[in-house]
């Protein structure tokens, strides 16, 4: 299948909101633009940026329109990682695992076929997924974490698919291997300047390491990892994380100390949890009811 074009997409803006081409035309001549649409020719930057202007399209937005149609042209294990994390998320929260292990065996061919670390990443992350589901306090296979572990060291930069294999599987990797993963997390991050989308990943990484600690039993080295967190200034389309976050560091203060939490803070925490996803709200109520419980019945 050939890939959709700029021009395509021209076109079809064009043809969708009633005009011509000397319309939008401005100092090009018909011709040129014409054999653009029909992907005979390309026009210079410049000019492409006079035509989106003309057609009233924002630069981004057209670019994410390209994306989308180019996207919906891809074998589903060529997908992007946006849309490959949208799919085993929805999948997860269908439970879904039936489509999952076919994602995966997809993945698995392709791997096989190709030899990529891009497929067998995928495979693994989509086999973290299903973990996830049906067996939370297991492990990946050896060999998987093995491999997660060998392509996370050998890259000196991370970037989305690096943030997004090590935040699915951290939970599910051996705890020998993730003492060697966390503090290449640490040292990729800090070691370059970082774009904000990386940030991001990061912050989320974070929260996952602090989490995958806490599991663990390594209640003080969640806490740390917690303090990085806040450290990083979260932006607003964070909240939940930092409410999350927050809720977790009293999880692991209270395994540390052994003292009950103020009650109305915890309540105010809890409230505001609930209210973003009440389904969240109550995993971690019931979370602090069963610490509670336990330190009760503790002599």
């Amino acid at each position: 299948m050939t890939e959709y074009t700029k021009g395509q997409l021209i076109k079809s803006i064009r043809v969708s909101r009633g005009l011509r081409i000397s319309d939008v035309a401005d100092n090009l001549s018909i011709s040129t633009i014409s054999k653009f649409e029909n992907g005979q020719s390309d026009i210079s930057l410049e000019n492409f940026s006079q035509l989106l202007k003309n057609l009233k399209v924002d630069p981004a937005e057209f670019c994410e329109l390209l994306s989308d149609l180019r996207e919906s042209q891809l074998p589903i294990t060529d997908i992007s990682n946006d849309s490959f994390e949208d799919r085993i998320s929805r999948l997860s929260l269908e439970q879904d695992v039936e489509a999952l292990r076919s994602y995966q065996l997809q993945l698995e061919r392709q791997y096989t076929k190709t030899n990529a670390p891009f497929y067998k990443l995928r495979a693994i992350v989509v086999e973290s997924t299903i973990i996830k589901i049906q067996h939370p306090h297991s492990f990946l296979s050896k060999p998987d974490a093995e491999f997660v572990k060998a392509y996370l060291l050998q890259q000196d930069t991370w970037y989305r698919l690096e943030y997004m294999v090590y935040n699915h599987c951290v939970p599910f990797i051996q705890t020998t291997i993730f003492e060697q993963l966390y503090p290449r997390l640490l040292l990729i991050h800090f070691s370059s300047k970082k774009h904000q989308n990386q940030q991001d990943l990061f912050s989320e990484a974070l929260y996952k390491t602090a989490s995958s600690l806490y599991h663990r039993h390594n209640y003080a080295d969640a806490v740390t990892a917690l303090d990085r967190l806040n450290e990083q200034h979260l932006p607003e389309a964070y909240f939940l994380i930092r409410l999350q976050s927050n809720l977790l560091k009293k999880l692991c203060q209270f395994k540390i100390l052994g003292s009950r939490f103020a009650e109305e803070d915890l309540n105010s925490l809890l409230k505001a949890t609930s209210k973003i996803s009440p389904a969240i709200g109550q995993k971690w109520r019931t979370a602090f009811n069963t610490t509670l419980e336990m330190n009760i019945e503790e002599p």
